[in-house]
């Protein structure tokens, strides 16, 4: 409620009027209002005003903050009687200064010319023996993950991954899709995302319009894939795998290249890619690591679809980029209420 009591106006010169302040509200302890706006008119042409208001709803700092407000929309509009309400500035300085520049200091240094596989290799170097990934009782650690991507690699790059090129990846909740995810990288290929619950239609168009080169996938989600020239079932190779070597193979990877290509849902018209690069999802990681933080010590459910676990949202291979042990839940069990 906003009250303006006009200027005393004396008429007659014998008589001498002043006005009288009244305490009211916040003297007496009481206020009748949430939120009441008292002002009166003075005879220099100056208001006097008030701010009287519910301390249940309100502390002193947000009353504070509210008179500033008023008395800042008031100066514009003195200052801009042409500008409509809402071009008229409210916060103060100190508050524009604080939003526009305080918060938004951020800048922060991260390791811009390393890739992810990179720096997932630095925390294997570090803690080999560190359980990395858990699914239903399948435990690997890092170094055995960090062996099985390597094999796996050097197989999709006989087929043909290198940098430059896209290699689909549809895979079940196992350690070998995040293997498999590694591995890809460590070719110097990119991901590409495949859905096996995705209609037909949709998993013919990504691959089609993306160019993938080949698709890592398994035996049991061939019938839900489209007829692909270049397919590498991962357990059909296990013979082949266990000939390859443990180390990393050599590439030419730099942080300009592709992480991964993500297609969105074609609501709006057909599916478009969206590609994103090494140095973008390092970036995200590192600031993720630094705030809300996450350490060794930390476990990480997993609980999305397999092929969101890294692409639709860099922040799900945070575990790997942190050293944590990441839990992967089955299909049924993260779909089970609560």
């Amino acid at each position: 409620m906003i009250t303006l009591e006009p200027m005393v106006l004396v008429s007659d010169p014998s008589w001498s009027v002043d006005q009288m302040d009244v305490d009211v509200g916040d003297k007496l302890g009481q206020a009748k209002l949430d939120l009441h706006i008292e002002l009166d008119e003075r005879p220099d042409g100056h208001l006097r005003g008030r701010l009287i208001y519910n301390t249940d709803l309100f502390d002193p700092a947000t009353a504070r903050r509210m008179v500033d407000h008023w008395h800042t929309l008031l100066q514009g509009i003195a200052t801009h009687p042409q500008r409509p309400i809402s071009a008229l500035p409210i916060l103060t300085e100190h508050e524009l200064q604080r939003q526009l520049v305080q918060w938004n200091a951020t800048t922060a240094d991260f390791p811009r010319d390393r890739c992810i596989h990179e720096l997932i290799a630095a925390v294997v170097s570090a803690n080999p023996d560190a359980a990395a990934v858990d699914c239903a009782g399948n435990r690997i650690t890092y170094g055995e993950l960090d062996r099985r991507a390597n094999q796996i690699a050097h197989r999709l790059k006989e087929a043909g991954a290198s940098p430059g090129t896209l290699v689909g990846i549809c895979l079940d909740r196992t350690p070998d899709m995040v293997a498999g995810m590694l591995a890809i990288l460590r070719t110097g290929a990119a991901y590409l995302p495949l859905e096996s619950r995705y209609p037909t239609e949709r998993l013919a168009f990504i691959l089609e319009d993306s160019g993938a080169t080949l698709v890592l996938t398994q035996s049991s989600l061939l019938a839900k894939l489209p007829v692909h020239r270049n397919r590498i079932c991962i357990e059909n190779e296990e013979s082949a795998l266990t000939c390859q070597p443990e180390t990393p193979p050599t590439t030419t990877a730099c942080a300009d290249d592709l992480a991964y290509v993500l297609y969105t849902s074609g609501s709006t018209g057909k599916p478009k890619g969206v590609a994103v690069r090494h140095r973008s999802v390092v970036n995200l990681l590192t600031s993720m690591a630094r705030q809300p933080g996450i350490g060794a010590t930390d476990a990480c459910t997993i609980s999305c679809s397999p092929a969101r676990w890294f692409w639709n949202g860099p922040d799900r291979s945070l575990p790997a980029f942190c050293g944590t042990r990441a839990g992967q839940l089955r299909r049924g069990t993260s779909g089970s209420p609560g």
